[in-house]
């Protein structure tokens, strides 16, 4: 089969294919920038966005001198706020950690970060959402 009879073939068809793709490709960005509107209107006064990266550290008990790695070390954190308050922040502000107060680390487990940040300052995302701890001294 040549070349102009493969665009020939069903030509009415993969004409009107491409026009559906195509209407479907600008409804689609349409409602991603819709989103992205809505969005900014739910957090008014949030006009800066930052993505900060932090050291992810586990939470113990008082006196546990037990030594952990985690994996991965630190965890991306894009947070927004007003600009004055998102001046002030840094990564000392943002805390990125794994509670183990109740818990005994387990090999190949995986636990949830959970953050902390600043008030007045909102988490939009944080990858990852869970790291590997591994107890290194007992």
């Amino acid at each position: 089969m040549g070349f102009r009879a493969l665009i020939q073939h069903n030509f009415w068809l993969k004409l009107f294919s491409l026009l559906l793709a195509t209407l479907a490709w600008f409804v689609i960005q349409l409602e991603t920038e819709r989103d992205l509107q809505f969005g900014q209107r739910l957090l008014p006064g949030l006009d800066r966005r930052e993505s900060l990266k932090v050291a992810v550290t586990v939470l113990t008990q008082p006196g546990d001198s037990r030594i952990f790695k985690v994996k991965p070390e630190f965890a991306i954190v894009t947070v927004a706020a007003e600009g004055a308050v998102l001046r002030e922040i840094s990564r000392k502000n943002v805390k990125a950690y794994v509670d183990l107060t109740e818990a005994t680390p387990a090999p190949d487990m995986e636990y949830l970060v959970k953050l902390h940040v600043p008030s007045g300052v909102s988490i939009l995302n944080w990858s990852p959402f869970s790291v590997r701890v591994e107890q290194l001294s007992p």
